[in-house]
């Protein structure tokens, strides 16, 4: 009789510990707003779900180096505004230089200040000091006088960067100097500025009927003017480029947005986490509590029995 009542008690007490247990654990999956926690809850769940976590990763990395392309290509857009800017009032100074009739001293100076505008423009360089118009070699000055070569010259890299800003997607976002500034080879729209300059500074002009400008003048500078329009095509054609990447950004980041709101609902779904699954827990939660407290019950009951007290 004892060996069956001391049965009896083990096994109501392990249903106790056991509804408990199982009590306790939905009360911790629904605290979380999870309803799997552990892979043993629902292995296809949370097999899922290491999947979804992989490609959320992947979207966020995508939007990041697509935030670093934007960053990029916007500044190198506002400096190109402004070469397009310091382009048309350099060709509005050549204009003058046909016409004037007085002192040259003071057009000369606001050549020679537009020039070196270009030039800051053209060695640009972006928050981490990088030369936005080098290439891969941002860490050279693209146009500098060189030992050995006439005037400024090209010394960045020969290969624009690119940026890889979604799955199996590059774009430029970085076109290199000789592309803009560079006439024909190493001839660039800063020589032909220099040499025309030089050609103000001295007496050039004076033509030998004392016409103004003078044939040898007005050679350089037509040659300015045309290396002027030539830049200014070629700001455009990167600009277009530029335009162009940034709407793919932007239509890349809105469908990156939709890929992560359809990931992270899959993602709720499957670990329980959405409105339907916690209302179930909230029910598993009130029907463990009933086996609990029945649990309880059943067992208070047997040990006020008789059979209970003979065990003392």
């Amino acid at each position: 009789m004892n060996i069956s009542t001391h049965y009896m008690y083990k096994q109501q007490t392990q249903f106790i510990m056991s509804s408990a247990s199982r009590f306790n654990y939905v009360a911790m999956r629904l605290s979380t707003n999870t309803r799997v926690l552990r892979p043993s809850d629902d292995p296809t769940a949370a097999m899922d779900a290491v999947i979804y976590r992989n490609s959320l990763a992947q979207l966020d990395y995508y939007r990041g180096t697509r935030g670093y392309a934007r960053a990029m290509l916007t500044k190198q857009g506002d400096t190109l505004q402004t070469v397009t800017n310091t382009l048309s009032a350099i060709n509005g100074k050549i204009i003058a230089v046909q016409k004037l009739t007085g002192n040259l001293a003071p057009i000369i100076q606001e050549l020679e200040g537009l020039r070196d505008d270009l030039l800051a423009s053209a060695n640009a360089q972006d928050t981490r000091g990088n030369y936005i118009f080098a290439g891969y070699k941002a860490d050279v000055k693209p146009f500098q006088k060189v030992q050995g070569s006439e005037g400024i010259v090209y010394q960045g890299g020969s290969t624009a960067i690119v940026q890889q800003v979604d799955e199996g997607r590059e774009i430029k976002i970085g076109h290199i100097g000789s592309n803009i500034f560079n006439i024909e080879g190493q001839d660039t729209v800063f020589k032909k500025l220099d040499a025309l300059i030089g050609a103000l500074k001295s007496d050039l002009g004076n033509d030998v009927g004392g016409a103004w400008p003078g044939e040898e003048l007005k050679a350089v500078m037509n040659a300015a003017r045309s290396a002027v329009r030539k830049t200014e095509d070629n700001v455009g054609n990167v600009q277009l480029v530029s335009g162009l990447n940034l709407q793919l950004l932007d239509k890349l980041d809105a469908a990156g947005i939709s890929q992560r709101e359809g990931i992270t609902d899959r993602l709720q779904q499957g670990l329980g986490q959405d409105t339907g699954s916690q209302i179930a827990l909230v029910t598993e939660l009130q029907l463990s509590k009933v086996a609990m407290d029945s649990s309880m019950m059943v067992f208070q009951m047997m040990k006020d029995m008789s059979l209970f007290n003979m065990m003392k």
